[in-house]
């Protein structure tokens, strides 16, 4: 039974709701009557009018957003232009407090909203950050890596225009054999704390390039992404390490992408430089991820030798109602062009995303209306069942 608490709007709204929640079943609907209720509540939604009385969005947002598990959160919109910039304003605040999973609701309200917000909600369960018991330290980290406790999935990427599966993201998991599946927001920051974020990425990389050449042996043509952070950039010879690592999987360089943070671009961008160019001269295709987030200038975009910029999924989510949210997709998407890149969309949820972003122009597409991240069984199904990429040429792995 999903729980949804409605903070402000009338009885009219109210029961809408109840009458919703009626008929497609599953829901208990309930209106905030005591601020205690809403941190002990539980709730997987939360809808709020921010322009009713008696109620502080701020501090309504701020409790929402140390709440663990953290609910899915809809703002109701209003048709008067006065009211629209005011709530526009409180949701921009909830995603700069960290409410991802975030959706503007139309008064009266439509089915297909709602069924978007139920959407964030079943979504919100796989990405929401794992609480982590205190007793988590260095030995407990090194030996779930020892241990292969730390699992690779695998997030399809697809070309907009062809609608093909052309590769996949490698993203980590954390299979703890007491506290079930832990999501990386739990661990990552502290990987990077105890100075272990290096063995995590060759971890990583390894599991994929084990993945491409179970790939190519099924006649699958598909490149993988692995995510390297600034630290493992620091690591000496690490454009030696990644080749030796690909010609011991008997692979091609052209079957890597490296999807580098644009946080990490603006630390000691020569030593990242130097080696972002051996990477790129001998075939691995170089990614600006989570593009439009961090703090790099225009300057250090153009000088990495990037094929892809990758749209952060904060701007995808809400260009379909945000304007400047769609103005910032289209233009970073002919950014990217002007530059020589491909534009990637992060965070496609709907088909209206899509046609959306293949009217800007934008090349390839990942997120959940295609398949959330899965492991190497579930994606190999989904490249069986979902149109591919058709194989360009054979690989004669004796010259490797």
């Amino acid at each position: 039974m999903k729980k949804i608490l409605l903070i402000g709007g009338d009885d009219v709204l109210l029961n809408e709701l109840l009458d919703y929640g009626d008929r497609i079943g599953g829901f208990d609907v309930s209106r905030l009557t005591d601020y205690s209720n809403l941190a002990a509540g539980q709730f997987d939604l939360v809808i709020m009018d921010s322009l009713a009385e008696d109620i502080s969005p701020i501090a309504i947002i701020k409790t929402l957003a140390v709440l663990s598990p953290m609910p899915a959160f809809g703002l109701l919109m209003t048709h008067e232009d006065a009211g629209k910039r005011i709530q526009e304003a409180f949701f921009q605040y909830a995603r700069a407090k960290g409410i991802r999973h975030t959706i503007k609701l139309k008064y009266p309200l439509f089915f297909g909203d709602m069924q978007a917000l139920i959407s964030r909600s079943e979504q919100h369960k796989d990405t929401q950050r794992t609480k982590v018991p205190l007793q988590i330290n260095t030995d407990m980290l090194r030996a779930a890596i020892d241990q292969r406790e730390f699992k690779v999935h695998f997030q399809p990427k697809i070309a907009l225009k062809s609608q093909h599966v052309i590769g996949a993201e490698a993203l980590i998991r954390w299979q703890h054999p007491n506290l079930g599946m832990i999501m990386p927001d739990a661990f990552i920051p502290l990987i990077e704390e105890c100075g272990l974020m290096s063995e995590m990425t060759w971890l990583v990389l390894e599991g994929a390039l084990e993945q491409v050449w179970e790939w190519r042996r099924l006649g699958y043509d598909f490149k993988v992404a692995v995510n390297f952070s600034a630290s493992t950039f620091s690591t000496p010879g690490i454009s030696r390490i990644v080749l030796d690592m690909i010609r011991a999987a008997h692979l091609y360089p052209d079957c890597l992408s490296i999807e580098l943070t644009e946080s990490a671009m603006v630390q000691n961008l020569d030593i990242l430089l130097e080696s972002l160019m051996e990477l790129y001269k001998n075939g691995i295709e170089i990614s600006i991820d989570d593009f439009g987030t961090g703090y790099s200038s225009l300057h250090q975009v153009s000088v990495i030798p990037a094929s892809e910029l990758k749209v952060d999924q904060s701007f995808v989510r809400d260009m379909l109602d945000n304007t400047v949210d769609h103005l910032i997709v289209r233009n970073t998407v002919r950014m990217a062009h002007s530059l020589g890149m491909r534009a990637l969309a992060e965070g496609v949820e709907t088909k209206r995303h899509v046609q959306a972003l293949a009217r800007t122009g934008c090349d390839e597409a990942q997120g959940y209306f295609y398949s959330r991240p899965i492991d190497e069984q579930a994606f190999r199904a989904y490249a069986n069942n979902n149109p591919v990429r058709e194989v360009t040429r054979y690989f004669n792995l004796n010259k490797l």
